[in-house]
């Protein structure tokens, strides 16, 4: 499935909120660290997770949640970005059974803020 948004922020500033460490924990996870292609989070009530990087550009980046809650356990997500008239196009593509719309919204509401 592939949903689509509209970021009023140039790509760069929307890559590094989704692939940088700092960038997951400032909106997503409550910590997060990156090591030989991993990131290693937990979230604010205390579950972990693992996500393997499956593929990181300048308009691209894909991950596949490895250990994570149920129902994102196994999930991948694939961003991928294009510059729009000053703002940034963004398509999420995703695997499994979730509701990724609270996702797009916190990505949003950080990269504009």
């Amino acid at each position: 499935m592939a949903l689509n948004l509209s970021i009023n922020a140039p790509p760069a500033l929307v890559m590094a909120a989704l692939s940088t460490p700092e960038g997951l924990s400032a909106w997503w996870v409550h910590t997060c660290a990156f090591h030989r292609g991993v990131y290693y989070f937990a979230f604010a009530n205390g579950e972990k997770g693992q996500a393997k990087a499956l593929e990181i550009s300048r308009l691209h980046f894909a991950l596949e949640l490895l250990q994570a809650p149920v129902p994102w356990r196994g999930v991948r997500l694939r961003w991928e970005l294009a510059a729009l008239r000053g703002h940034t196009h963004v398509t999420l593509h995703h695997t499994g059974d979730i509701d990724p719309h609270s996702l797009l919204d916190a990505l949003k509401r950080f990269c504009e803020s």
